[in-house]
């Protein structure tokens, strides 16, 4: 029995994450009878019958499911499918405004998109979701790149996104960039379309890393709400100023952040095939500053005295990189993309820039676990 009640479990994560899908009604009905009270299930259910014209069924169970999901505090979810079943029948001025009372009642999970909402008069809420669009999008879709136009206000209603962004770190002859990697998740938002009059860029690159649903509105739909609800407008910039304050404060407890780079002090030998040898490489040793998933930072050792040479017979080579230990050796190709000489103790040290070739998800979790163990060590 408890096997069986795993089971079951099993294949209700599995159609909620979207890895197995059930292409009959009658078959859904069966995994509903089990978890009567599941949101996530129900809407998915709701997505089933429109998908197979049982509209006015559909509508129903998205109604059900926008109220199992104020019920669950998850205030985007419960929007998202009110609006789905208003966009199959339009509701009634009762029915909306019966929908904005239980709405404001919700006992929704803290959030600053939570906080937006429940400010919202009735007629301005219903402008404002009036006017959204949704998105169910695969994995690996990219959403924006840094230097498109700002067009659209994103809301994440599930699934998860990664969101990366390069700062500057000095301006001299080069710029350099540190990789910072986000996580978005479920009543987060992005896109940044305030003050309306500038056109705005991004300033990142945005892409799903699992089914992720979304919903959107316009930046000029928001233009014309805002000038009809001035409201709108303020409580839109009270939630890029919650952002901003938590973009500024590192600990601030709501942000997900991924570091691109990790900071592993390993010994390294960089095993060098140019162009004139391919048999024989040239095997340098040195240590890593850190790593991250496209590569890694490397000082060569100070016993190296021609740096500018050696740098020259190496930046157009093919590079192994090999992490020594007693049991094991795992190499790792790529290039040498960039080269930096600075002083340390009186003495000039260089450090290169190496690019992996691209790695399997695999490997790259094998390369990081060894890295880690040898680190510890």
């Amino acid at each position: 029995m408890k096997a069986n009640i795993k089971s079951h479990i099993s294949i209700a994560e599995q159609i909620i994450e979207g890895s197995l899908a059930i292409k009959t009604v009658a078959e859904f009905k069966s995994i509903l009878k089990i978890f009567p009270n599941d949101p996530a299930l129900q809407k998915i259910y709701s997505d089933l019958l429109f998908k197979q014209q049982h509209h006015a069924e559909a509508a129903k169970s998205y109604a059900k499911a926008a109220q199992l999901f104020t019920e669950a505090g998850k205030v985007l979810q419960a929007i998202d499918s009110k609006l789905l079943q208003w966009k199959i029948k339009s509701p009634t001025p009762k029915e909306a405004r019966l929908f904005y009372l239980n709405f404001q009642k919700g006992n929704f999970n803290e959030s600053p998109l939570k906080t937006f909402f429940q400010r919202l008069s009735y007629q301005e809420l219903i402008a404002f979701i009036s006017k959204l669009g949704h998105l169910r999008l695969a994995p690996r879709k990219l959403i924006k790149k840094s230097g498109d136009r700002e067009n659209n206000l994103f809301l994440v209603v599930s699934g998860e996104l990664k969101e990366t962004v390069l700062f500057p770190l000095r301006k001299q002859k080069d710029t350099l960039y540190r990789k910072m990697v986000y996580t978005l998740t479920e009543n987060q938002f992005f896109g940044d379309l305030y003050p309306f009059k500038e056109d705005g860029t991004s300033r990142s690159l945005i892409e799903t890393s699992a089914w992720t649903e979304l919903l959107l509105i316009s930046k000029p739909n928001l233009i014309k709400i805002c000038k009809k609800y001035p409201n709108i407008e303020t409580r839109l910039l009270d939630l890029y100023h919650v952002r901003k304050k938590s973009d500024d404060n590192d600990d601030a407890p709501k942000k997900v952040r991924k570091i691109g780079r990790h900071q592993l002090p390993l010994k390294i030998n960089l095993h060098i095939y140019t162009n004139a040898n391919q048999h024989d490489p040239l095997i340098l040793d040195c240590y890593s500053r850190d790593i991250s998933v496209d590569g890694l930072c490397v000082v060569l050792d100070g016993k190296y005295k021609s740096i500018s040479s050696i740098y020259k017979r190496v930046e157009t080579a093919k590079i192994e990189l090999s992490l020594p230990k007693e049991e094991l050796t795992m190499k790792v190709s790529g290039t040498i993309v960039w080269s930096r000489e600075f002083s340390w103790k009186k003495r000039k040290i260089v450090a290169l820039g190496f690019q992996f070739k691209d790695m399997s998800p695999k490997f790259r979790g094998m390369f990081f676990m060894m890295a880690d163990s040898i680190c510890n060590n």
